[in-house]
């Protein structure tokens, strides 16, 4: 707006000195006030943007509004961080879209959202023992983000099964049925060839066909190939449970395919997340003999999907079974309770201050907080870019479990 506009709406609303015109104009931003009064949030700093600098104004001039507006409060913590519009001069609209989703409650029982469209490389890292509600998180979590984004599970243990019927997800077991292209996609991947190569030493000229025949062979399965449109799906890897190395073989191609897919629809507002449960399937223990394939691969692709509209969000139990470069670059990082032999290692190697580690190692399992009411599980929730952590309580879905 022009900069006279803007000084003339300033000074009307706030340099008067009617203190009853300024509280029916207080009075005109009634929501605004309820959310300050419900959720402890104050403004902290103002700028108002015109055509040109404005330096001589000042919001402080007005009492009534440095008191009770705009006075910083010690004990709350820091905004989200959004770049937002004031509301006063501009209806308090973001400057950009943004799709933001609940995952959590913090410690005063504030929404924790996270802005999809904002997140420098969209990834996350869930890390959490077993027993703590990880994959029920994970599945509570995914019911949300369907709503925004396309959803694909490798789910390895059937613990996904539930989110898919609630949501409609299609349930595909892998290698019985196989997407029709897979052959033709994996023909053009040069990371499919540099597995091929790290897993039997040479390719030897074999055709992607003749791979995945032999492959499902070995376990006594002849694959059906359909046509397999993106979506809510979950590839399911339970008849493979018996063999983890089968397991980490048919996930890593399935990665290959879909980010492959994924590249080639060159979309950059995020539309789609792959998640891959039980990521220690990439460990140099279950794969010694073509694990630096995987991870040079992952490094490659996941770190790059900001630009082509998808991300990886890895689940894993301990923070060894992932390289420390794909934890620390995660734009989402959530890391629950448990006892102090998970607590401590993890806190060190992912800079969790004490405060942190008191709250972790008091963390109870939702089966115990199912028993006062809602289950949740309790974690650290690190959201980039700004490096905002919250001590959070998730409550989970009890029809996802």
């Amino acid at each position: 707006r022009p900069s006279v506009e803007i000084k003339k709406k300033f000074a009307k609303i706030y340099e008067g000195r009617d203190t009853g015109k300024r509280l029916v104009r207080l009075a005109e931003y009634k929501e605004l006030l309820e959310r300050v009064a419900a959720f402890n949030e104050r403004p902290i700093f103002l700028f108002v943007y015109a055509e040109d600098d404005i330096p001589s104004m000042d919001v402080a001039r007005d009492y009534f509004a440095t008191a009770d507006f705009w006075l910083r409060r010690s004990y709350v913590r820091a905004l989200t961080g959004d770049l937002t519009r004031f509301p006063i001069f501009y209806g308090g609209t973001l400057l950009g879209a943004q799709r933001l989703v609940e995952l959590a409650k913090d410690i005063f029982g504030k929404p924790v959202t996270v802005p999809l469209d904002s997140l420098p490389t969209v990834h996350g890292v869930i890390i959490g023992p077993s027993g703590m509600g990880k994959s029920w998180t994970v599945a509570s979590w995914l019911y949300q983000l369907s709503k925004y984004v396309d959803v694909v599970v490798i789910d390895p243990h059937g613990d996904y099964y539930k989110w898919a019927e609630k949501v409609g997800a299609e349930v595909v077991p892998i290698p019985h049925v196989l997407p029709r292209d897979l052959p033709e996609v994996l023909r053009r991947s040069m990371w499919f060839r540099r597995l091929i190569e790290g897993k039997y030493g040479r390719l030897d000229g074999a055709s992607p066909e003749a791979v995945l025949t032999e492959e499902a062979a070995a376990l006594g399965i002849r694959p059906e190939y359909q046509d397999f449109r993106l979506g809510n799906i979950v590839l399911d890897l339970t008849p493979l449970k018996k063999d983890t190395e089968a397991q980490a073989f048919w996930a890593v191609v399935m990665m290959i395919y879909l980010i492959n897919k994924l590249l080639e629809e060159k979309v950059e507002q995020l539309k789609t997340i792959i998640v891959f449960d039980e990521a220690r399937l990439l460990s140099q223990h279950v794969t010694a003999r073509y694990s630096e394939v995987l991870l040079d691969m992952l490094r490659d692709l996941v770190f790059g999907g900001r630009k082509y509209g998808f991300a990886v969000w890895f689940i894993v139990q301990l923070e060894t079974q992932l390289p420390w470069d794909i934890i620390r670059s995660a734009s989402v990082q959530l890391f629950l309770g448990g006892a102090r032999d998970y607590v401590l290692p993890l806190a060190r190697t992912v800079e969790l201050d004490n405060d942190d580690v008191a709250y972790l190692l008091s963390a109870i399992t939702p089966r115990e907080a199912a028993l006062s009411g809602r289950p949740y599980a309790m974690g650290i929730l690190r959201v980039k870019p700004r490096d905002h952590k919250y001590h959070v309580k998730i409550y989970l879905d009890p029809e996802l479990k």
